[in-house]
């Protein structure tokens, strides 16, 4: 059973961005001239600006595109920059985000703070969704915005749907369609501002008991689900559990940059191999190990945190107990359940404590397969 899971691991490893080819990863990665095919680079701070004939995608601390991708973009990180030209979709995911530039087709955003710019030109619909939205550009299809504070300062031809208790409409916007607002306040709409169709206001739904009694209990049943996995893992496979652990604690940089690969590239792969009615198969194991990665990371930084905890508290000597152990990873699982709960930031905690474990596990994980193979070799013979 452990060999398995050690096997399956060093697979979801393979996969990753880092480990093929056509993909990179590395501290500084900046890219010019025409590059050929898809692109998948991943690293402390990665920008293009040069021309991808196909798809790119980063995953970094800083993305940057200011060049040309002729196919879809996509990207996660701390800070993202989208410029230049992109002609499909873009996704891009991070703490903060910047469009300034071309999107033929849908945009695709998510993260704390979203600015489309001045001169943005989404050619499609937007899906925006974060602490702080401001959109200055213009947008050919609808615009779906959900977040503490939207703006709109810019042309959108389809309806504008926006969910906000504060809502400002600026003077250069041009709606073409009908405006909805879902909020407990009605939009700021500025002097001349020009709206075509509706101005709908629908109040938010308060929260009944009901609701929070049910929300209280699938919080709670995710947290024992959690503490269970955290077992599972540490019992079963407990060298690659300690392992993973330690190496988030000593190179926490070099596992997030690993783990932002592996959950970036595993998606991308399955979509790939969905395309095909052969790797339809494949492409449902690949996106179950998807799933596993990010459970398996978010419990292995669950476990170093608790780690962390047992050891600033100077509770025990030697080597704790299984039990010990569990004891202070739930008390680290109710910690981050606590910091996912901040607003604004909340969910870098989530996604920042899988993205740093999956890493962890994926290179601990590769680390036990290159032992395991070195130990099934044969003696050298001139060493005999």
């Amino acid at each position: 059973m452990k060999s398995q899971i050690r096997h399956l691991l060093a697979a979801l490893l393979l996969l990753a961005p880092g480990a093929v080819p056509a993909q990179e990863v590395g501290e500084l990665l900046v890219k010019k001239g025409v590059l050929a095919g898809d692109q998948y680079l991943a690293g402390g701070t990665v920008d293009v600006h040069g021309k991808v004939e196909g798809d790119l995608t980063m995953g970094a601390l800083q993305a940057g595109l200011d060049g040309v991708v002729t196919g879809d973009l996509n990207a996660a990180g701390l800070d993202v920059h989208v410029g230049g030209i992109v002609g499909d979709d873009v996704r891009v995911l991070g703490g903060r985000v910047v469009v300034q530039g071309w999107v033929g087709d849908a945009l695709l955003a998510g993260g704390g703070e979203i600015t489309l710019s001045k001169g943005t030109r989404v050619g499609g619909n937007a899906m925006l969704a974060g602490r702080r939205i401001v959109d200055r550009g213009d947008v050919a299809g609808t615009l779906d915005a959900a977040g503490s504070y939207v703006e709109i300062d810019g042309d959108v031809d389809g309806v504008a749907r926006i969910r906000s208790d504060d809502v400002v409409i600026g003077p250069k916007a041009r709606l073409r369609g009908d405006l909805v607002v879902r909020g407990a306040n009605p939009p700021r709409i500025a002097e001349g501002a020009r709206i075509a169709g509706k101005v709908t206001l629908e109040p938010a739904v308060p929260a009944t008991a009901r609701a929070r009694v049910v929300d209280a209990a699938r919080a709670g049943l995710l947290q024992m689900g959690m503490l269970l996995l955290a077992w599972a893992w540490m019992a079963v496979a407990p060298g690659l559990a300690r392992d993973a652990a330690a190496i988030e604690w000593r190179r926490a940089g070099l596992a997030e940059f690993v783990g932002i690969a592996a959950l970036a590239g595993l998606p991308i792969a399955a979509g790939l191999l969905a395309i095909t009615l052969v790797g339809i198969p494949v492409a449902l194991g690949v996106a179950a190990a998807w799933t596993l990665l990010v459970l398996a990371g978010y419990s292995s930084s669950a476990i170093c945190l608790g780690d962390w905890l047992r050891a600033r508290a100077r509770r025990g000597a030697g080597a704790p107990s299984l039990g010990a152990r569990l004891l202070w990873t739930m008390i680290a699982l109710l910690l981050l359940r606590a910091g996912a709960a901040l607003p604004w930031v909340g969910w870098v905690v989530t996604v920042g404590a899988a993205a740093a474990g999956a890493g962890a596990v994926a290179r601990a994980a590769r680390m036990a397969h290159t032992r395991a193979r070195l130990s099934r070799a044969p003696p050298d013979p001139a060493g005999a």
